[in-house]
């Protein structure tokens, strides 16, 4: 019995450890092409071994803020919004591999995808990398973003 809590112990904290420790706010934010990006402030809290990122964006420009929630559980998430033309779908999965959140989001309007991104963000003292890569209606995307 004290070998499967010690084993069970020694489980739960390798599942733990998988999620990089993205905590932090980032104020200065810049693509390749040199194009300045909102802010961000990300949280992070851990449940029963899966960790959730909370990320709070201000638009630099208009000081708008955005929050958003990634469960790194592997779990498909769909949100639908309306919108003038038909609705909006928004269908995401976050986990993590090695060091990194992985972010993989479909956006989808009357069934039909006009989005499909994937973000692979990491965190090396106190910089963060997003490499983005897929698709949007404009065409294909592959950029890197580094924030401070």
């Amino acid at each position: 019995m004290k070998f499967l809590i010690v084993s069970g112990m020694f489980v739960s904290f390798s599942v733990m450890a998988v999620c990089p420790d993205l905590a932090g706010d980032y104020t200065s934010c810049r693509s390749q092409s040199g194009e300045v990006t909102s802010g961000s402030t990300i949280s992070q809290k851990i449940t029963n071994g899966v960790t959730t990122y909370t990320v709070v964006s201000t638009d630099n420009d208009s000081g708008s803020e955005v929050t958003e929630t990634f469960i790194t559980d592997g779990v498909l998430r769909a949100d639908i919004f309306p919108d003038p033309s038909g609705e909006i779908t928004i269908a995401s999965l976050a986990s993590c591999q090695g060091n990194a959140l992985i972010l993989d989001l479909k956006v989808y309007s009357e069934f039909q995808e006009f989005t499909n991104l994937h973000f692979q963000i990491n965190k090396i003292g106190n910089q963060i990398t997003i490499l983005t890569t897929g698709t949007t209606s404009s065409g294909q995307i592959n950029d890197t973003e580094v924030c401070l």
